[in-house]
């Protein structure tokens, strides 16, 4: 039995983040704080975010992050929380591929960070599971949303129940120009 499976197309995390506590220079309450980064990358959008990393920073203290950058970047995103993966603070957006920032407590005001793309399944073995306008990712122009929806309908009614390599393509493409990538598991 063959399942289809579909997942939104994401790039890479920045990969090795690490936090640095610094005694001054900083706006920081006394306590904890949590950080996660993500980088922008050409084609491919917002990047899943990076390993969670951690420091307790001292009052009006700062911290000092490092993180690499994926292929392809061409900006990062500093998310900040004061509980663990609840990073609810966008930092900033820092323009190219910088691989470090001090962060004093300032913020460019609430933002959370993307979930990471998981596959899930639009049809298993020939049975369509019907897929929903949620599948559509947000802010599509109305044909390539359309096209969008109507290739994923069509895959998953059936239309590539015989193998054809053709009809396979058409809807591979329909997907992938809306940022989206197929499986066969």
């Amino acid at each position: 039995m063959t399942t289809t499976q579909q997942q939104k197309r994401q790039a890479p995390a920045p990969s090795g983040a690490s936090a640095t506590a610094v005694g001054s220079g900083g706006t920081f309450t006394a306590g904890a704080q949590f950080w996660k980064i993500t980088a922008l990358v050409a084609g491919l959008g917002e990047s899943a975010p990076s390993a969670e990393v951690t420091q307790s920073i001292a009052l009006n203290g700062s911290c000092n992050l490092a993180w690499t950058c994926p292929a392809g970047t061409t900006a990062v995103r500093i998310y900040r929380g004061t509980v663990t993966n609840t990073e609810n603070v966008l930092v900033g957006q820092l323009q190219g591929a910088p691989t470090s920032y001090t962060d004093t407590g300032s913020s460019a005001g609430a933002g959370t960070p993307p979930a990471a793309s998981s596959w899930a399944a639009t049809s298993k073995g020939g049975t369509p599971v019907q897929p929903t306008k949620a599948n559509i990712p947000a802010g599509l122009p109305a044909g390539l949303a359309q096209a969008f929806y109507s290739g994923s309908i069509g895959w998953q009614n059936g239309v590539n129940a015989n193998g054809s390599a053709s009809v396979e393509a058409r809807n591979r493409k329909y997907v992938q120009a809306a940022g989206w990538d197929l499986q066969e598991v």
